[in-house]
């Protein structure tokens, strides 16, 4: 879809902010802040904020001749049978720490201008995490307005609907330990636009919601 230039203008305001709130000893960092437009508010709302994956911000220029090469190198190596990869699943400690950590996200100490935390706070969806009965069981009461989201890789296996309703009533009997490897997220309700899509050298019409990021580096 297309975003209307105040939410643009508004996400560029904020990026500056959001790198004040990185708690990293670091010379350079990178950043990307993504952002969806809720329909029923009308309100820029942050969907994550990235210090990782954050690197097409240099590479994106030559990264389709980097896939060229790929390819022309490991052609032969991709009818890997994928059964035999190893999984990667996050430690119950790992996904404990970072459930604390999103828990600390709101805390303004970092932002000293009152001006500035409100403004970042604006753009604030809801956060909780599920060591509070209470917040579990309205999602477990109204799963159409949340997002559960693993604590592994960022926007991947998220769960909705019936789906997370399922998922929580199970972790409401399986203990607390099993909780902290979640976080859930109010659900955005973006506007569905328009556009074609190119799946196996097909273009087809569909409607589609998207979100978009805005890159920040900041020297320390």
């Amino acid at each position: 879809m297309s975003f209307p230039k105040v939410y643009w203008d508004q996400a560029l305001e904020l990026a500056p902010l959001f790198n004040e709130l990185v708690d990293r000893n670091t010379r350079l960092g990178l950043t990307r802040s993504d952002y969806m437009v809720d329909g029923t508010t009308d309100l820029l709302l942050q969907v994550e904020l990235n210090t990782i994956s954050t690197s097409s911000n240099g590479l994106a220029c030559g990264i389709s001749e980097l896939h060229r090469i790929l390819l022309r190198a490991h052609e032969r190596d991709l009818d890997l049978d994928k059964a035999n990869v190893v999984g990667n699943t996050a430690i119950a400690q790992h996904a404990k720490a970072l459930a604390t950590a999103w828990a600390e996200y709101s805390n303004q100490r970092f932002l000293e201008n009152t001006t500035d935390v409100d403004k970042v706070r604006k753009c604030f969806a809801g956060l909780w995490s599920l060591e509070d009965d209470n917040i579990l069981i309205s999602a477990i009461e109204s799963p159409e307005l949340f997002v559960l989201k693993p604590q592994r890789e960022g926007g991947g296996n998220n769960i909705y609907g019936d789906d997370l309703r399922k998922t929580l009533i199970r972790l409401h009997k399986d203990g607390r330990d099993e909780r902290a490897a979640y976080i859930l997220m109010q659900r955005i309700f973006p506007p569905a636009s328009p556009c074609y899509l190119v799946r196996e050298g097909t273009c087809t019409r569909h409607n589609a919601v998207s979100e978009f990021g805005i890159f920040g580096a900041y020297l320390r």
